[in-house]
């Protein structure tokens, strides 16, 4: 072989590693990213694309005002806390996106009982109104008229401000 000729066989091999070395970098960033978008939490992912929108029962649809760490706030047309694991969302990257909290739907009841705030809870098996007393780690504590009402977190599909706003407890 002529030095020519394995100059060119040399250099088409370099080429080649070049190239190869090229693809691996990029499938390992393409990788990566793929990667970092499936570790996101749906609180980050629902502030970061816009409005956002509650989808309920016939159609309705409620703007999320706030998103916490693991529920979302609607102020209209009443002020309600939903929890994140009973809500279907909508995202519109038209409009404005929802005010992120550092705060847990325990942190934000805790604020709603210091207000002694009446409010109706709703269940699966029905609903409650009643004053906020408390906000424990596994439940809510409510009083109506001389009786006391114990909800388990896990219960609660919805909490709704009846005569606060969101003002006074975010």
């Amino acid at each position: 072989m002529t030095d020519q000729r394995l100059n060119g066989l040399l250099l088409g091999l370099e080429a080649q590693l070049e190239a190869s070395e090229r693809r691996a970098e990029e499938e390992a960033a393409d990788d990566l990213a793929l990667s970092l978008s499936q570790d996101r939490v749906l609180a980050d992912a629902l502030c970061r694309s816009g409005a956002v929108d509650v989808l309920a029962d016939g159609g309705a649809r409620f703007r999320v005002a706030f998103v916490g760490a693991d529920f979302v706030w609607i102020n209209t047309p009443s002020k309600r806390l939903l929890p994140l694991r009973g809500v279907v969302v909508a995202m519109d990257t038209r409009g404005t996106s929802p005010v992120r909290l550092e705060l847990t739907l325990v942190d934000v009841c805790r604020s709603i009982a210091r207000t002694g705030a009446e409010v109706e809870v709703k269940c699966p098996i029905g609903g409650v109104v009643g004053r906020l007393e408390a906000a424990a780690r596994d439940f809510l504590a409510l009083t109506k008229a001389e009786e006391r009402l114990l909800v388990p977190y896990e219960a609660v599909n919805e909490l709704r401000l009846l005569n606060a706003d969101s003002a006074d407890v975010l």
